[in-house]
């Protein structure tokens, strides 16, 4: 049994939580229509990758690192894929969404954040492959490096988990 599988069997109670309890419930979980979450990536750099978010008629745009085969907090996760995503507490960033179900990584989380530069070419970084959400997007100096980078993050992911109200959802990643 995978790890989703045993948080899921461990914490799965159905509904709506306002309690500190995580939520790991999967969209297939419930009785009612099931929540689906786009991310169409628009652009990959050494700088991140840029991307939209999609979740009914709220939108942002979205940073990841760039893509490096999938490796562990170094890229951005598999394109043309289906994961589960639940609420959850983290212990860095507090309640935000934990996208389930990468295939050889784990602690993947949507979290507020700027910029996804690959850390290996002197670029910065807020991610080790977590998605950052903006309301902007735009262009940072950093250490005198620009790089591409998202704003208006923090108010952007309360927006985002006020709109998918903690619901878990299924995120499509389309490239």
């Amino acid at each position: 049994m995978d790890w989703f599988s045993r948080l899921k069997k461990l914490f799965g109670a159905p509904g709506k939580h306002t309690d500190p309890s995580p939520s790991t419930e999967t969209p297939s979980d419930r009785g009612n229509k099931k929540i689906i979450v786009t991310l169409k990536r628009i652009k990959s750099t050494d700088q991140g990758t840029i991307g939209l978010l999609s979740a009914g008629d709220f939108c942002c745009y979205t940073m990841e690192p760039p893509w490096r085969d999938n490796r562990a907090n170094r890229s951005c996760i598999p394109p043309e894929e289906e994961y589960h995503c639940v609420w959850h507490r983290s212990p860095r960033y507090g309640w935000v969404y934990l996208v389930g179900d990468v295939e050889s990584r784990s602690n993947i989380l949507i979290h507020p954040g700027n910029v996804g530069g690959d850390r290996e070419k002197g670029l910065h970084t807020h991610t080790s492959g977590c998605i950052l959400l903006g309301e902007k997007r735009g262009q940072l100096i950093i250490k005198g490096k620009r790089q591409e980078a998202v704003f208006v993050s923090r108010s952007t992911c309360r927006r985002f988990h006020e709109h998918m109200e903690q619901k878990p959802f299924k995120l499509e990643v389309r490239s």
